[in-house]
């Protein structure tokens, strides 16, 4: 599972890190809408992108782990996409 997380909210970044969430990337890029005044602001905001691979979670509970079909993971197929910069 993928979520994104604003910034400028540390204790929803803290809540997900508690249960098991990782840090994949940050989008400086993306927007918001401010609806303090009387028309609608556009504003930029970072992004976190955070992942819980539900896969591994489930494999140790059963105790094994199940090799994927690809060889790349998940985690890894996020990092090599265009979104990504190296």
């Amino acid at each position: 599972i993928v979520l994104q997380v604003e910034e400028d909210n540390p204790s929803a970044i803290q809540f997900y890190k508690r249960r098991g969430w990782e840090f994949v990337f940050a989008d400086p890029t993306c927007r918001r809408y401010d609806t303090s005044g009387f028309f609608l602001k556009e504003s930029r905001v970072t992004k976190y992108a955070m992942i819980k691979r539900l896969d591994q979670q489930n494999a140790d509970q059963n105790g094994t782990r199940e090799a994927s079909n690809t060889g790349e993971s998940l985690m890894d197929k996020l990092r090599n996409s265009f979104f990504v910069s190296k």
